[in-house]
């Protein structure tokens, strides 16, 4: 049965729906009269279908081209429209968060951008051990054994404890060189003072180091098998601990004067690179292991002095005093102290945490999974540092807030700080789990090593989310001058941590990866429970710095 211009068993073609020549249209009379008037126009169609076939088709195709184009014309430019809208409302967002952060005195808060480009230089002494840990991990691993690169993990422990204790001198350089720089004579005193404190607690650190380095490496649970090598490498990398000091309390003087591109050049690039020379001579060249690994890092920060000394006499950043007035007295020693000794407690009992999870490691696990976590806990200290730029910025940009009394500019600066900080966390996270899982390989040529360093790479990314904003509320404590909370909490969190893992060793199987897995879930934990103790502290001191208003 036929069905309009289609029939059973035909094929469609334009010709079909084209009226034949025996087609005759009815009459006026017998139309409709609401169809009358469109029989002209259909006529005139018809006669054209008649002449070309195709024409209609044509027609059709060209006629939604069109339409097509003047609707996507049409969508383009409403989608336009709301893309300037949206860009408007995003600056009218912008210019009012300006607008709130600029007070009577024009004084305005950094943006995240800005505090992002200050904190990037800065970040030239806090990823100098980690660079010269990794490579030196990194040779070791490669070029002499698993029991040697196990042993690394103890023995970097106590070097970087140290080490880092010794950096806090820079600290108290940055706090005070604003109030030495406004007279030559007190600069050249406040310099000599700097040094030389650097210089004697370098050297207590070393005599330390020589003295107890055997206990301290006992007490993280390093085995019998890997005691010689750690050991040996704890005693050559202390001998370059006062040199070392030193070149952290320069670092400290080019910071507080503004200078950072002379620790960027001499921290990172001279060190770094002159440790992957003398990594490659002393490891892969000279069979000398772990000592070799030593001996390069003390050359390389040896030459950071150096060049710190001779960068900084050549621009006239470092006047000192004659021989004969170079020692400082009590009293110009004091101020330093004041501000190196409880800096250094608080490293003190955040690196205890890494050493008792470092213990805890090695005394239940086996050693393949020892050398694994040496290389998850450099890659995880690598970005863990990260941290301290930003909070350097939280110390500097911080304080003429509170001084000017306003508690609303102190709230949005912390904000962008801590939001800043998460950023940092979770790219430095994820950059560190990609090489965890991906990149092994460079650390180690033992499968069991590599397939062990792939453990943890939720909780790195997680913790170090928590632990960047966690930085930049502990140094919002010490602008405010919250010392006693700031050490009575941080005091506290540690000791809990310590009795949580002593539970845990107490409860676990030894050689399991649940044991492994749950001192990273305590330690993110810990890290969960300081961020929520100095967050809500530090926005109970920033409310009430209203109070100066």
């Amino acid at each position: 049965m036929a069905v309009g211009c289609f029939s059973a068993g035909s094929v469609w073609s334009p010709r079909r729906c084209l009226p034949s020549a025996s087609y005759k249209p009815p009459l006026l009379s017998e139309q409709q009269p609401a169809q009358a008037h469109h029989l002209p126009r259909l006529a005139q169609i018809a006669k054209k279908a008649e002449v070309s076939p195709r024409g209609s088709g044509f027609l059709a195709g060209y006629t939604m081209a069109f339409v097509l184009l003047v609707r996507g014309f049409k969508g383009g430019i409403l989608a336009h429209s709301r893309q300037d809208r949206r860009l408007s409302v995003r600056r009218s967002q912008d210019e009012a968060e300006k607008a709130e952060g600029t007070a009577a005195t024009g004084a305005s808060v950094p943006t995240r951008m800005q505090l992002l480009k200050f904190a990037a230089p800065l970040a030239a002494v806090s990823v100098t051990g980690p660079i010269l840990s990794t490579i030196d991990t990194s040779f070791v691993g490669r070029c002499a054994g698993t029991v040697e690169l196990a042993a690394l993990g103890p023995a970097c422990t106590v070097t970087d404890l140290i080490y880092l204790i010794c950096s806090t001198v820079s600290t108290a350089a940055i706090n005070l060189y604003a109030k030495s720089a406004q007279d030559e004579h007190k600069l050249r005193r406040f310099n000599a003072t700097c040094l030389s404190v650097a210089f004697f607690v370098g050297v207590i650190a070393a005599v330390v180091s020589l003295t107890c380095g055997e206990q301290l490496l006992r007490a993280l649970g390093a085995m019998p098998v890997m005691m010689g090598v750690a050991r040996k490498y704890v005693v050559v990398r202390a001998l370059g601990l006062p040199l070392a000091s030193m070149a952290c309390a320069m670092y400290g003087l080019c910071v507080g004067r503004g200078d950072t591109q002379t620790p960027l050049a001499v921290q990172v690039y001279l060190s770094a690179l002159l440790n992957v020379c003398f990594d490659w001579l002393l490891c892969a060249i000279l069979p000398w292991g772990a000592a070799g690994a030593a001996w390069a890092t003390v050359a390389a920060q040896a030459t950071s002095f150096c060049a710190y000394f001779l960068l900084m006499r050549r621009k006239g950043q470092l006047p000192l005093p004659s021989a004969e007035e170079f020692l400082p007295d009590f009293a110009e020693m004091k101020p330093v102290f004041a501000i190196f000794l409880p800096v250094s407690f608080i490293v003190v009992c955040v690196l205890s945490m890494y050493a008792c999870m470092s213990g805890f490691v090695n005394n239940t696990q086996p050693l393949p999974m020892i050398a694994a976590y040496k290389i998850w806990i450099t890659v995880f200290a690598f970005f863990a540092l990260c941290a301290d730029p930003m909070a350097a910025a939280t110390s500097t940009k911080l304080p003429p807030f509170i001084l000017e009394g306003s508690s609303q500019k102190s709230r949005l600066f912390v904000r962008r700080a801590i939001t800043c900080a998460a950023g940092v966390g979770a790219m430095g996270g994820l950059l560190g789990a990609a090489v965890l899982n991906f990149a092994p390989g460079v650390f180690t040529q033992d499968a069991t090593v590599m397939e062990g360093a792939r453990n943890g790479l939720f909780h790195f990314v997680a913790i170090l989310c928590f632990m960047h904003p966690t930085r930049v509320c502990q140094n919002s404590l010490v602008v405010h001058g919250d010392l006693v909370f700031y050490v009575i909490a941080q005091t506290c969190l540690s000791l809990l941590f310590f009795a949580g893992l002593t539970l845990l060793a107490g409860r676990c199987v030894a050689g399991s990866i649940s044991a492994y897995r749950s001192m990273l879930t305590a330690t993110l934990i810990f890290y969960m429970a300081s961020l929520k103790t100095y967050g809500f502290r530090v926005r109970y001191l920033n409310r009430r710095v209203r109070i100066k208003d």
